[in-house]
């Protein structure tokens, strides 16, 4: 019991800063929540019509620097992915912490969801690179068993191309 009257006072008391907060978005945080909104929505037409409207496909968005490949890749959306690549988005461009649109997708796949491996596919197929290092999703991936087997198939083949 008192760990719930704790929690519902820390709740009440953090509720009043939160909406403050949200009513004073700058122009540039409500472009970065539209962008976001935009990049997991699954209404296809007003995704296409919202990068037609936004030629600068590569731009950073929010103080994470997202471009709209990364939010769309978090969000294991092909179709959006595709629409970028269609429009030239840089299918490496790094966020703030230096993650790539698949890190980013390797790093938010949740289990079973067919959705994520088609888009990790489709980065993939198109030139991503898959960086090992310090930062490396690689960890993540592994404990997405299906996303890692196109990872896998994607390094196999790329091998096997080289050697013949």
């Amino acid at each position: 019991m008192k760990t719930i009257a704790i929690k519902v006072l820390a709740i009440s008391l953090f509720l009043p800063t939160i909406s403050s907060a949200m009513k004073t978005l700058t122009s540039k945080e409500c472009e970065y929540c539209e962008a976001l909104e935009m990049m997991g929505s699954d209404d296809q037409k007003k995704v296409e019509e919202f990068i037609t409207s936004h030629p600068d496909i590569n731009r950073r968005y929010g103080t994470s620097k997202e471009t709209l490949l990364c939010m769309a890749a978090a969000n294991g959306k092909p179709k959006t992915i595709q629409l970028l690549i269609d429009s030239k988005a840089k299918i490496d461009q790094e966020d703030s912490l230096g993650w790539t649109p698949l890190m980013n997708l390797m790093h938010r796949a949740p289990f079973g969801d067919a959705k994520y491996p088609k888009a990790a596919e489709l980065l993939l197929q198109n030139g991503s690179e898959i960086k090992l290092s310090r930062k490396s999703y690689l960890f993540r991936a592994c404990e997405n068993s299906e996303v890692m087997k196109v990872v896998e198939r994607f390094m196999r083949e790329k091998k096997e191309g080289r050697e013949s």
